[in-house]
């Protein structure tokens, strides 16, 4: 009797399991902009992958958009769901902006969308979204913002602010200067032409920068290190600090000390124009030629 029961015990949490996943309909489309954008195009969606290029070949907003629905109690209501899911487009061209809209959702069900889009160059950039990746490629970046899942920058440019709940951070090869904050999550923030101000926990900093004269880099996190590099050529006042076991050198870097403490290095680096601020627990923080 005791077997019959486990055994009809976990017939029913199968079926709750059904019942609570649900059905799901999906469907994939082209899309093109109505309007021709001329400076900045601004993206919104609750969920879905968002990835972002520039193409010199296209003079509006074109790609694909893979949209799903799911949880629903028939196949009919998410295929129903998924006719009604949208991209509205609203705005002037000077300031586009994309919203994904669909059908009222209970806490079960779930509508996504997948926007592959390739924008002319020189269009300025901003995505929110939540739960899913961002990555733009090849363009001017002014805001992006998502919850749980990577964001991801190659060759952009612009003065970027950057915001992941808990999600990696990886910027290769930006122009301007990044403002970067997540959670619990890496960060790679490497060949940028600009001041950075970056902050995360518990997991490493990997930064290579080239700030302007009298610029600025600031990384702050916890219980990880901090690996940075810097041109042997740019100057600035430094502050470095973490608490033991962990360690700070300086590597190939022309540096004059000043203060000198368990944990704590403050002094000069070339000719101390701009500022470095570094800040860890328990962890290593190292300084080296870029």
């Amino acid at each position: 009797m005791r077997g019959i029961a486990v055994y009809l015990g976990a017939l029913a949490l199968i079926a709750t399991t059904l019942v609570a996943c649900g059905e799901s309909a999906r469907e994939t489309r082209s899309f093109e902009s109505a309007n021709t954008p001329t400076d900045r195009l601004t993206i919104r969606t609750n969920d879905g992958h968002v990835i972002v290029q520039a193409d010199p070949t296209v003079t509006k907003i074109v790609g694909t958009v893979k949209v799903r629905a799911e949880g629903y109690d028939n196949e009919s209501l998410a295929r129903d769901a998924v006719s009604k899911i949208s991209i509205v487009e609203s705005g002037p061209p000077s300031s586009l902006q994309l919203t994904l809209a669909g059908p009222a959702t209970s806490g079960i069900e779930d509508i996504e969308a997948d926007l592959f889009l390739r924008v002319p160059p020189g269009i300025t950039v901003s995505v929110f979204t939540e739960n899913e990746p961002i990555e733009v490629i090849g363009l001017p970046v002014l805001d992006l913002t998502t919850d749980d899942d990577y964001i991801e920058l190659t060759n952009t440019s612009g003065n970027a602010r950057i915001r992941n709940e808990d999600g990696q951070i990886r910027v290769l090869s930006h122009i301007g200067d990044i403002d970067a904050r997540t959670r619990r999550a890496e960060m790679r923030l490497l060949d940028i032409a600009g001041n950075v101000q970056a902050s995360t926990s518990q997991r490493m900093i990997f930064a290579s920068v080239n700030p302007p004269p009298f610029g600025y880099v600031e990384l702050t996190t916890s219980v990880a290190g901090i690996d940075l590099a810097l041109p042997m050529d740019w100057g600035a006042m430094l502050w470095a600090r973490t608490t033991a076991p962990g360690g700070l050198a300086i590597e190939g870097l022309d540096w004059y000390e000043d203060q000198v403490g368990p944990g704590i290095v403050g002094g000069q680096l070339w000719d101390g124009q701009g500022a470095v601020d570094l800040l860890t627990t328990e962890a290593d923080i190292v300084l080296r030629p870029y």
